[in-house]
């Protein structure tokens, strides 16, 4: 008593862990069963009695989170587009991404006349010597001098064409038709911007295809369903299983998997998104059929676009073949094969310390930034 003292209290002041963008969607279907591909609806926005959009999600049968249904609340604000990319859903801790709306009119691949008969090659990145398809150099980098070719295969000298202008954000020549055709096109104002760039991640795709021993394009030995589509994408089948013929004259090896940053939906893509009370009817039935059997319960409770697209998927039935998704909504192949000229939606992952904030409906979509 009567003594005084004195000291320092020092202390570490622990700043909160902000989450992820993957943990924020995650955590609106916390508790729920991953095993189940039931539909998680947390409920509507409305503008009066006018459904806005849903706050559904459901997880598919390999534990990927999804948002599904006619109009889920899963607009994103990227690459200084308002609500103009959508999220597909949540795949190990990677948010993938869709472009709401296309880019335009391009050939997935194209040719020389005597390769192939100008349709293409069905092979989308890089194996030995071949450099990958037409339409992976226009959307990602490293492709600034890629030289145009003839009908022929000779380089047209101090002409580009597909080299990297949807990355770069510029304007030049795009492959569009058989035999290396090509037409100007222009994405000064839709190519992506350096902050929009510094989020997507360098990530590994799927482009495994159907049963090599099939014969049916459409079903693959019967099986077309959402689950096989996926199984197959990351398969070991290939998307050539032809080995003559003037359509099938190309020597190059087909992979099952590529690195890059902006690549293509996948046909299961477009099969897990479909919600609604029926979504279990949905994934059982095979997508080829989904504008005969199952129209109003599937179709109308699937929010990917209705035009022609495609898909990064090729088919193991000939050189150039490629699943697209159908102004009918259902999926299908491409009897022109690479060559012909569909509706390009770019599709990425954001990098894992992407966060997200935002209520996802278009008036007030998701925003993002760099934790």
């Amino acid at each position: 008593m009567g003594q005084t003292f004195s000291g320092t209290i020092s202390g570490k002041l622990i700043k909160e862990k902000k989450k992820t963008g993957a943990e924020t969607i995650l955590g609106l279907v916390k508790g729920s069963d991953p095993t189940s591909t039931a539909v998680i609806d947390n409920g509507s926005v409305l503008d009066g009695e006018e459904v806005v959009c849903t706050n559904t999600l459901a997880y598919d049968d390999f534990g990927n989170l999804r948002y599904v249904g006619a109009k889920p609340c899963n607009y994103v604000t990227f690459n200084d587009e308002t609500a103009g990319w959508r999220i597909i859903g949540v795949f190990d801790g990677y948010i993938k991404l869709i472009r709401n709306e296309s880019i335009g009119y391009y050939s997935w691949d194209t040719s020389a006349s005597s390769i192939n008969n100008g349709f293409g090659i069905n092979q989308w990145g890089e194996s030995g010597e071949y450099t990958g398809a037409d339409l992976m150099k226009l959307l990602n980098p490293g492709f600034d001098t890629n030289l145009a070719e003839d009908g022929s295969g000779n380089v047209i000298a101090e002409t580009y064409a597909n080299n990297s202008l949807y990355w770069n954000k510029q304007s030049g020549n795009c492959y569009n038709g058989r035999s290396n055709a090509y037409t100007t096109c222009d994405f000064s104002t839709t190519g992506l911007t350096e902050s929009a760039k510094n989020m997507i991640d360098k990530h590994a795709w799927y482009l495994g295809s159907q049963d090599g021993s099939s014969t049916d394009p459409y079903f693959g030995n019967g099986q077309s369903k959402s689950r096989n589509y996926y199984e197959n994408e990351r398969g070991i089948n290939t998307g050539k299983i032809c080995t003559s013929s003037n359509l099938c004259n190309d020597t190059i090896i087909r992979t099952t998997t590529w690195e890059g940053y902006v690549g293509l939906m996948s046909p299961s893509d477009y099969g897990y998104a479909v919600g609604g009370i029926n979504r279990t009817d949905c994934l059982n039935t095979v997508l080829y059929d989904y504008n005969y059997e199952m129209e109003d319960n599937c179709i109308s409770n699937d929010w990917f676009k209705s035009y022609i697209q495609w898909t990064m998927t090729p088919i193991a039935y000939s050189d150039g073949a490629m699943y697209i998704v159908r102004a009918s909504d259902n999926i299908n192949w491409d009897d022109g094969h690479a060559e012909s000229s569909y509706d390009v939606r770019p599709t990425l992952f954001l990098k894992s310390n992407v966060e997200i904030s935002g209520e996802g409906t278009p008036s007030a979509p998701f925003t993002l930034s760099l934790n």
